[in-house]
């Protein structure tokens, strides 16, 4: 309850770009890696990072690059070496979230290169695998494989890390919807189960990682009331379109 515990930084012209709305970030060790969201009219790929070694409010601890892909990122994955920003929605031109297009495009981003060359960022679009892997929020990493969160399909998307990134072979995916997965946001591991976050509605479904790994689902509220506001304000689950 302190105000002296208390910092801020205006980092919205970073190295002369627009650096503004950010959803989610990563700690590498020593950096805080922002995930790039949207500059209020149109999405962006402006990645911010502050070095931890140095003064907050210094502009000289701030850096930014532009990965030159205007797509929607939402939220953000680390495996130890790579940051792999998780795709949500392709730029429109009057970016209008329910008209806009789901997108597939993983974008990564390797830690351990220069943060600023172009060639320290990849792309895969998980598109090639199916039309439903699109549009995720939010991912987590078991050690080995990284686990992409749906927020609108339903469909879970997995990468394995010891596989090439652009290889189609290191991918897989789950459709979770005979479970009734809908939307959700983010997810956390605990050694075991990998749970997902729930938006919009109470149905929890959780994955066993084991050599035979199961889906499980469990309603967490059975209330007609919540339903019901849920419905009055616009955000029932089956119209979910973004956060």
């Amino acid at each position: 309850h302190d105000s002296k515990s208390y910092e801020a930084y205006d980092s919205s012209g970073t190295d002369g770009i627009k650096t503004v709305c950010y959803y989610g970030a990563t700690f590498d060790g020593r950096y805080v890696i922002f995930t790039p969201r949207d500059t209020g009219d149109g999405y962006h790929s402006r990645v911010l990072r502050y070095d931890t070694h140095m003064d907050f409010k210094h502009s000289a601890s701030w850096s930014a690059h532009d990965a030159n892909l205007p797509h929607s990122h939402q939220s953000a994955a680390f495996d130890g070496h790579y940051i792999y920003f998780c795709p949500g929605y392709e730029d429109t031109p009057d970016s209008v979230i329910s008209e806009a297009k789901l997108s597939g495009k993983v974008l990564r981003l390797d830690t351990k290169s220069d943060f600023k060359n172009p060639a320290s960022y990849s792309v895969f679009d998980a598109k090639t695998l199916s039309a439903e892997t699109v549009c995720y929020d939010g991912g987590a990493f078991d050690g080995r494989y990284i686990y992409f969160v749906p927020l609108a399909t339903g469909v879970v998307l997995q990468y394995d890390t010891t596989g090439d990134f652009e290889n189609r072979d290191s991918w897989r995916y789950y459709d979770a919807r005979p479970l009734g997965m809908q939307a959700n946001v983010g997810a956390v591991f605990d050694g075991r189960y990998l749970y997902f976050v729930a938006y919009g509605h109470g149905l929890m479904v959780r994955y066993e990682f084991a050599e035979t790994g199961k889906m499980s689902a469990f309603l967490a509220y059975q209330g007609v009331s919540l339903n019901t506001i849920i419905r009055e304000r616009g955000l029932a689950h089956s119209k979910l379109r973004g956060t």
